[in-house]
């Protein structure tokens, strides 16, 4: 898990969180590892993540995700994430309209600065954001394949 990916606002938009996920190794025998995830509330984390694995948001399949969140969010060394309920129509019949890929960490921080990001990056791309809207206390969640990466 990446727990925080996160690049000062006088830094954004120079490819830090990109480049800093470059050094996490790639599939081979010292990476025993088959998935690399996030939660974040900011789009650019999931962005960068993506990047990483030379995916486009247009490209992102998200059936890894759906198949294999629940287990990977059960087996977690990571407390908050272990007792998270991922939401969204990926994972429930009954989701709240519109939200697509969510974990609730029960985080209720200010989506302000995050949601305007996310608007500008659906405004230039012209398409709404595959892991769809960010109901409070929920994170986004988006986990990849390492084969991907």
């Amino acid at each position: 898990w990446i727990t925080q990916l996160v690049v000062s606002s006088e830094y954004r938009r120079r490819g830090i969180a990109t480049g800093l996920l470059q050094l996490f190794p790639g599939p081979g025998p010292d990476f025993d590892c088959n998935s690399i995830g996030l939660v974040s509330s900011h789009p650019a984390a999931c962005l960068a993540l993506l990047k990483r694995a030379q995916v486009s948001m247009r490209r992102f399949d998200v059936s890894f995700l759906k198949a294999n969140a629940q287990q990977i969010l059960d087996t977690t060394s990571i407390e908050y994430l272990k007792t998270a309920l991922p939401r969204g129509s990926l994972f429930q019949d009954d989701a709240a309209e519109g939200v697509i890929s969510t974990v609730f960490t029960k985080f209720y921080v200010d989506h302000g600065e995050p949601l305007a990001a996310l608007k500008q990056w659906q405004d230039i791309h012209e398409m709404s954001w595959p892991l769809g809207e960010l109901p409070e206390g929920h994170e986004f969640l988006c986990i990849l394949p390492v084969q991907d990466l």
